[in-house]
């Protein structure tokens, strides 16, 4: 998820083909409509706090993570 930004910032993302091109993104779980848990990223760094599980890609530890 992007969360609109039209100021100036750091941690400012930029994906030209998406609904909202620039912002904030945030990574969270979502269902029909409802956001159950979210957390924001900054790309200037990697996701600290997130604990590696065997057998799982970067994706699949940000997804355990949400849903832990």
């Amino acid at each position: 998820m992007i969360a609109h930004l039209s100021g100036h910032s750091a941690h400012t993302i930029r994906m030209k083909n998406k609904p909202t091109p620039e912002g904030y993104k945030n990574l969270s779980l979502c269902d029909a409509g409802y956001t159950y848990t979210f957390m924001f990223t900054l790309w200037v760094e990697k996701n600290t706090g997130i604990e590696s599980v065997v057998g799982l890609n970067e994706t699949g530890h940000l997804v355990w993570h949400l849903v832990w």
